[in-house]
């Protein structure tokens, strides 16, 4: 999905209270590496980092948030799903 956005629409809003089409991208990606955060720290210190320039930079951070996450529960112990990440 993140591939097909194109890098001269990534400001697109369908409607003026809507975020635009590449901050929606993004903010997926710093959901994940949130994720990974939580796992890794025990908590997570939010921060809203600019949004990259183009789709391609886009997708490679999503991609390597996912397959960080991807990892991240592949290999989690029984432990750590105990966890309590508040």
């Amino acid at each position: 999905m993140l591939r097909a956005l194109p890098t001269d629409k990534l400001d697109y809003k369908p409607h003026e209270k809507n975020m635009e089409a590449g901050d929606i991208a993004w903010f997926l990606s710093l959901e994940l590496s949130g994720l990974v955060d939580a796992h890794d720290k025990g908590d997570v210190h939010w921060q809203q980092e600019p949004r990259p320039k183009s789709t391609d930079e886009l997708v490679a951070a999503y991609e390597k948030a996912a397959d960080a996450l991807e990892d991240r529960v592949q290999n989690a112990s029984e432990d750590d799903w105990e966890k309590d990440c508040g």
